[in-house]
């Protein structure tokens, strides 16, 4: 299986810095070339990105041909996050930073300020799903704050929205692909700028897989809708569809099963079960690093917390002052179709297909260009 590591030149971050430069906005990071030279302000005055979540360019070569919109409108690939997942790589979409610049790192994160593991979109506890603890409203924003590009954008007068599915903070939101594609074409006729997020086809590839006819017919509907709906943009409209990670199916390596592994560690791990950071006491390291040695070498890469920050997997840029406690000894990365997970009393993984790992299936993207 073929590995791709993070490249922080020809990343989701570099496509929004061009954006930040098409605006007239100073960089953040490198933009992208190419893209700059099709970004003619003469020709183009309105900017859509479109992200749909987990349409990697491996699943968009299985399920449509050549000549299906999608396909013959692709630019190149491109690269994913890292973690290649959708908490990490949507806050790039959505602010231009990197990883460990915004410090939202996977779907969930160990927090020292209440000790505590939380999903970062919906500030429950991750591990305990029964819990009655209850934090305060935003307690993952206030201690990992973002300002998006939106935000930023409205602030120097240039006119742009976010529309998102029925999510929590979400001031537009569309009620179904075709509300999704309707609120685009309104906004992007009042806006210059407009970030459109729809969250399958990802949803569908954890329930069912990356083979599934599911899969398949949502694909082929989506380019269909996708087709008619670029006849209707505005001729200075130029449209991105993009996704922020592609989906591998996979099989689990449950950590309950491990006990040994679990007396070396201070906590459960955190991140993502595909790209796991793991808290291991003091007096443990060796151990830990004897056992992954022992049952997981063939599956996953290991890297120390100096390793991670030196290898910039996360991502270039000044850190946020969060990134160290969240990325803890060791990174324990997915190359396979493996996961880890800790599920116990014989608990079963339902999903049939995921992300996070350095995969090609999970890392690449493709680069979608839309324009008249």
């Amino acid at each position: 299986m073929k590995v791709i590591y993070p490249d922080y030149t020809n990343s989701i971050s570099n496509l929004m810095n061009s954006i930040r430069l098409f605006f007239n906005l100073p960089l953040t990071h490198s933009s992208l070339e190419d893209v700059d030279k099709i970004l003619d302000k003469n020709k183009y005055h309105k900017v859509i990105v479109m992200l749909l979540d987990g349409m990697g360019s491996k699943i968009i070569e299985k399920h449509l041909k050549e000549d299906s919109f999608l396909v013959s409108h692709k630019l190149r690939d491109f690269i994913s996050t890292f973690p290649s997942t959708t908490a990490a790589a949507t806050t790039v979409a959505r602010t231009g930073l990197n990883p460990n610049e915004t410090g939202w790192l996977g779907w969930h994160q160990y927090f020292k300020e209440i000790d505590n593991d939380l999903i970062c979109f919906t500030q429950k506890d991750y591990y305990d799903s029964q819990s009655k603890l209850e934090y305060p409203e935003n307690t993952v924003k206030n201690i990992i704050p973002t300002k998006t590009l939106v935000d930023e954008f409205n602030e120097k007068g240039i006119k742009s929205v976010e529309i998102m599915p029925d999510v929590k903070d979400a001031k537009i939101i569309a009620k179904s692909f075709n509300d999704f594609l309707r609120k685009t074409k309104h906004y992007i006729n009042e806006c210059s700028y407009v970030y459109s997020y729809w969250y399958n086809p990802d949803a569908l590839l954890h329930a069912k897989g990356t083979d599934s006819i599911q899969t398949h017919n949502l694909l082929k509907r989506f380019d269909k809708k996708i087709a008619k709906f670029s006849k209707e943009l505005p001729d200075d409209a130029i449209m991105f569809i993009i996704a922020d990670h592609g989906h591998l199916n996979y099989s689990t390596f449950n950590l309950y099963d491990y006990p040994d592994i679990l007396l070396t560690l201070k906590r459960l791990p955190s991140i993502e079960p595909k790209n796991s950071t793991f808290y291991v006491k003091d007096d443990c390291k060796e151990k830990f690093i004897q056992l992954y040695n022992k049952y997981w070498k063939n599956d996953f890469e290991l890297f120390t917390h100096k390793e991670v920050i030196d290898k910039n997997l996360f991502g270039i840029g000044k850190s946020c002052n969060k990134f160290e406690d969240f990325i803890g000894d060791f990174q324990v990365v997915s190359k396979s179709s493996k996961s880890i997970r800790y599920l116990p009393n014989n608990k079963k993984d339902r999903l049939k297909s995921s992300h996070a790992g350095i995969s090609e299936d999970e890392m690449l993207i493709p680069l979608i260009v839309v324009n008249k």
